[in-house]
Parts: structure tokens; C-alpha cells; sequence
């Protein structure tokens, strides 16, 4: 690897960035400088603009979309950014080149009745908790599959494991606690001297000073919130298929993944009255532009009937 790109990386890992952005960005820089062929730094200083530009037709020859050359060209432009603002080259091949326009389309998000259907057609207590949670906060699939026992305090979700690896919490209703607390139980432990405890949420137990998983088969070592079948950490392409599985039960048509129930959460908190700025803190994000793509406009009369009727909560019995 060329000494400039670690320094790029490095740059972008100090400020935030996430792992998988790093993997990315090395990736298409190192696919752009492999087809230039330059293998030494002496080499970028004479990279020319037209050098990008003629990558950028080469990816179109070869039949990319504009939204994937545009994933391929921008770490381009932010690494020879940084190498001229850091003065390591004296010319910026990356100067006046632009991103293709692509129109914004609209996102896909659930219905609140779609979303109501989804939770109903949930085959176990693990499936409702899972997906209320993040209809109705937001999260992201990664940061679900990451949460812990110890994550859930009271009427709050703590977030360790975020995208950018900032800490936030999101406060969660009594339906969003009625579908975790189904989910974990209130199995009791009964330590060796006869004594059980509970900690003050009344879900996990201790025996001996040691946490004890509350559901069977659940991972002793990291205690994790959610968990697989066979008691490991979820898969998050695992969780995308189950929930195709239950929008297809639903009857429900849309293209639904569990980004898009990220969408949903923003758009039916839009719908109820929730302010921008406190979507965007729940969601994460860095900037209240990025929190708008989320958030959708909808009919006057279906938003004065969903704030009417509340958002939903399912009355039926549990399934196991």
C-alpha cells in the first residue's frame, strides 16, 4: 500500500469513519491506481485530471451505473483532496471533477397499517421484538444484532455500537418494552445459597456474581439481546431474509429490508409530530439534509388519522 493512502485511511479512521467505509474506500483506490498502473508515490504527482475523467468513461464502457461510478470515483476525489490540502502533491487531479446527478428516489417505508401487519405475522417473540424495535426506533440491523442484555435500562436503548461509533441512546415505549420483555422473560436463577436475583429492569438474573443469559441457548460470554437459533450472535442477512419471509405472509408487496424499516421509523415519527432535529438524533445522523431522505411526505388526511389513532400496538396473543 502506498504511504499516502495509510495516511488517508488513517486520516479518515481519526475522524470517525467506520470500518467498512475504510475497507471500501481502500478498495476502490486501489482499483483505480492498479489500472493506472502506479505503484510509487513519485507517480501520483503527475497524475493529470483527465486521468480521472478517462477512468470514470472506462467504468461507463464497461457498463456501471451512475450511481456505482459515482461509488467508485468519490474516495478517488477525497484522497487526491487530502493529498493537496496536506501539500504531500502540488497539483489536485481531483479539482472541478464532479459526481453525476442522479435524482433522488423516493424511499421505500411502511405503511402504518403495513407495519401493524408485519408485527402480527411475526412467527416468534423474538421476531416482534426484533422488528418493533426498529420500527419504532430506527436502528440500524448492525446495531441491533450488536445490543446487549445490559443495553436496555428502563425506557431507553443505549447504542455502544453505532455506525460512526458514537454513543446515543433512543427512548423506547411501552409497546416496544412489552414485545423485549415477552421476547426475555423473567427467568429466575436460583444462586447456591437459595438466593435469586433479578436487576432492577426484572429480566436478568445473576447466580454467583455472574450474569445469566435469560433465554436459553443465549450466548453466555457476550449476552447478547438478540440472538440466532442455536444461541449465537444474529446474522444480519439472516434477519433480512426472516423479514421477507414475514412481508410476504403479510401480504405485504413492497420491497422490504431492514433499512427500509429505518425509513419507516423516521417517516411514521414524522407523521407524528416528532420535530426533525430529534429524528435526526435518533437516527444518528450527522447532518438534518441526510435525515430528510428519510423522512417522507404523506397524504394531510392519512397523517390526521394515524396521529388520531395512535401508533400501533398489537392486542393479539404472543405466538412462542
Amino acid at each position: 500500500m502506498l504511504v499516502e493512502l495509510q495516511l488517508f485511511l488513517e486520516d479518515m479512521k481519526a475522524n470517525g469513519a467506520a470500518e467498512g467505509t475504510l475497507q471500501n474506500y481502500e478498495k476502490w483506490i486501489n482499483n483505480f491506481l492498479d489500472r493506472l498502473n502506479i505503484k510509487k508515490s513519485s507517480q501520483l504527482l503527475a497524475l493529470k485530471k483527465p486521468d480521472i475523467q478517462k477512468y470514470r468513461l472506462d467504468l461507463e464502457e464497461e457498463g456501471l451505473s451512475d450511481n456505482s461510478i459515482n461509488t467508485y470515483t468519490a474516495p478517488i476525489l477525497s484522497f487526491f483532496n487530502f493529498l493537496y490540502d496536506e501539500d504531500y502533491i502540488t497539483y489536485n487531479p481531483a479539482k472541478g471533477v464532479k459526481l453525476k446527478k442522479i435524482p433522488p428516489k423516493p424511499m421505500v417505508y411502511l405503511s402504518e397499517q403495513e407495519a401493524s401487519d408485519l408485527i402480527k405475522n411475526c412467527r416468534t417473540k423474538r421476531q416482534k421484538a426484533m422488528f418493533y424495535l426498529m420500527i419504532s426506533t430506527g436502528m440500524r440491523i448492525s446495531e441491533v444484532i450488536n445490543l446487549t442484555m445490559d443495553d436496555i435500562v428502563g425506557n431507553k436503548v443505549y447504542i455502544n455500537d453505532s455506525k460512526r461509533g458514537e454513543a446515543r441512546y433512543i427512548p423506547i415505549g411501552a409497546g416496544c418494552r412489552k414485545y423485549i420483555q415477552n421476547y426475555i422473560g423473567t427467568k429466575k436463577v436460583t444462586k447456591l445459597s437459595g438466593e435469586t436475583c433479578l436487576d432492577p429492569n426484572g429480566n436478568v438474573v445473576y447466580s454467583n456474581g455472574e450474569r445469566v443469559p435469560a433465554v436459553v441457548g443465549r450466548l453466555a460470554d457476550k449476552n447478547y439481546l438478540f440472538t440466532s437459533n442455536n444461541g449465537g450472535k444474529c446474522d444480519a442477512n439472516n434477519i433480512n431474509r426472516e423479514l421477507k419471509k414475514i412481508c410476504k405472509k403479510a401480504g405485504i408487496e413492497k420491497n422490504v429490508s431492514c433499512h427500509k424499516l429505518r425509513a419507516t421509523a423516521a417517516t411514521l415519527q414524522s407523521i407524528h409530530g416528532t420535530n426533525m432535529k430529534n429524528i435526526q438524533t435518533m437516527l444518528g445522523h450527522q447532518n438534518s439534509q441526510m435525515t430528510a431522505r428519510y423522512v417522507q411526505m404523506v397524504d394531510q388526511n392519512y397523517q390526521k388519522e394515524v396521529i388520531e389513532n395512535g401508533l400501533f400496538e398489537e392486542e393479539e396473543g404472543e405466538n412462542e
